[in-house]
């Protein structure tokens, strides 16, 4: 697969990776720089890859909960990717570090948070006045999968919110 910057749409970009909107999926590819220890280097990124794969993996062990995550359509190997101005830059991107993901509403951005109207980060919202997030939590927790650093997709809906960008607890 090779994806070309000039036609598929970056959706965000983060420490260890860029998302990219194809065919109405998310591919989440991993950077290969910059080098900032620990984590955020070629090795460390390469972890949290493995990490976030084997955890949506884990999430088959609890069907409601793996109905509360984006749905996730496994690893892929990147060929190449085209710049802006036509030329390969996959020497800034892991091209065995890429996994596919459902594409979710995220809403605008919002210019206050830099968060997508549709979107909160785990770690921000209220538990106790949100019981179903506090299950889907403890249920993550049980499977060994730290929710540290994820966000959720309309979080205050019970039957609609979904958890993405999620690893396996002490992994890295």
């Amino acid at each position: 697969m090779v994806i070309d910057k000039r036609i598929q749409r970056i959706l965000s970009s983060g420490n260890y990776a860029d998302l990219f909107e194809v065919d109405g999926r998310v591919y989440k590819l991993f950077r290969s720089g910059p080098e900032v220890p620990p984590r955020q280097t070629r090795v460390g990124r390469k972890h949290v890859f493995e990490s976030q794969c084997e955890a949506f993996r884990s999430l088959s062990k609890d069907p409601w909960l793996q109905s509360h995550a984006a749905t996730f359509f496994g690893n892929c190997i990147i060929d190449d990717v085209i710049g802006e101005d036509g030329t390969s830059v996959s020497d800034c991107y892991l091209l065995d570090c890429c996994y596919s993901l459902e594409l979710l509403d995220l809403g605008e951005v919002d210019q206050e948070t830099g968060l997508h109207k549709n979107e909160a980060k785990a770690s921000s919202i209220e538990c106790d006045n949100y019981p179903h997030i506090t299950e889907a939590k403890a249920r993550f927790k049980a499977l060994g999968i730290s929710t540290r650093d994820a966000s959720l997709v309309l979080p205050y809906d019970p039957a609609k919110f979904k958890f993405i960008d999620f690893e396996i607890e002490g992994y890295c």
